[in-house]
This record gives structure tokens, sequence and C-alpha cells, in this order.
């Protein structure tokens, strides 16, 4: 299975790092959010697409910079 990852905006990178998989197979993405000149509460999505049968997975990131 192929995986493509998208973000919600531009201050959030995310990378696969795994080669296709086969079911039952796990692999891993890097998500780097870049905080700088940024404050208090961030909430971002980061979109996995694949070709299983929920083709679409949204992970959020949350934090909090002081």
């Amino acid at each position: 299975m192929e995986i493509k990852t998208d973000v919600s905006c531009n201050c959030l990178t995310a990378v696969n790092k795994s080669p296709p998989l086969s079911r039952g197979e796990v692999g891993s993405i890097e998500v780097l959010v870049n905080i700088r000149n940024k404050k208090g509460v961030f909430n971002k999505a980061i979109f996995i697409k694949s070709n299983a049968t929920n083709d679409i997975e949204i992970i959020r990131v949350k934090g909090f910079i002081k």
C-alpha cells in the first residue's frame, strides 16, 4: 500500500519514511512543526491517504507554544 501525506498549513511537514506496505505491516511518518515566530495554541491536521478501505485518515497535532 502506498501512503501519501498532506498537511493543513505550511507550518507542518509530513514525510512518509516507509516503503509501500502490505496488509498488517507498520510504517512511520515524520512530522515537523515550524514554531518560529508563533505563540499560543495550535491545532493542525495531517491527512494520510492510501488505497486502504478507509482511504483518508486525519491525524491532529496539538500544542501550546510559550
